[in-house]
């Protein structure tokens, strides 16, 4: 991971928004939607995708996950959690290529029913 220190971008926190609205393994997470305007990301993956950190924790869980299409392919996305935390945004490239961007709510679909 590369470290940073900036606020979450526009299109970082519409994603987030998006994948707080939808069922997820740990439940409805609607409760969250108040502290995306302030998240920061404080690290972010060297690969060059646009997977970011909101906090720097280890002990942190899966608490919503989506597909979506890119003009370069299907991602995948992961929002890890702790505590009633939001800690970080993964984004992964589900085809034959490490470089992936992020998707559009429009193109995202939640996990279960992608």
């Amino acid at each position: 991971m590369i470290e940073s220190d900036r606020p979450i971008s526009e299109q970082e926190a519409t994603i987030v928004n998006w994948m707080l609205r939808y069922p997820a393994p740990s439940g409805r997470l609607l409760h969250l939607a108040k502290c995306v305007p302030n998240l920061r990301v404080v690290d972010r993956c060297d690969c060059g995708c646009p997977t970011v950190k909101f906090e720097k924790s280890e002990d942190l869980h899966p608490i919503a996950e989506a597909l979506g299409k890119t003009p370069g392919g299907s991602v995948g996305l992961i929002l890890w959690g702790r505590d009633n935390t939001i800690c970080g945004l993964e984004v992964y490239s589900m085809e034959d290529t490490t470089h992936c961007t992020l998707p559009t709510t429009d193109n995202l679909l939640p996990w279960p029913t992608a």
